[in-house]
């Protein structure tokens, strides 16, 4: 069993206002301007956590260099 496992979701984690209504491309701010082909990678790519609150960002910008 992972550590994670361990310890149970946090009720205000589920809340409905934790969930955003449309999706986010965070790269569609970034360069301020929509960006279609690096929406799909980000859609791809998206860590789960974040893409189910509809939170979409290639997971490749969240690594710590």
């Amino acid at each position: 069993m992972s550590p994670r496992a361990e310890f149970p979701v946090p009720s205000w984690a589920a809340s409905p206002d934790r969930f955003l209504a449309r999706f986010w491309f965070v790269i569609d701010d970034i360069l301020g301007r929509p960006m279609p082909g690096l929406d799909i990678a980000a859609f791809v790519s998206a860590p789960p956590e974040l893409a189910n609150r509809g939170v979409f960002i290639d997971r490749s910008s969240l690594v710590s260099v």
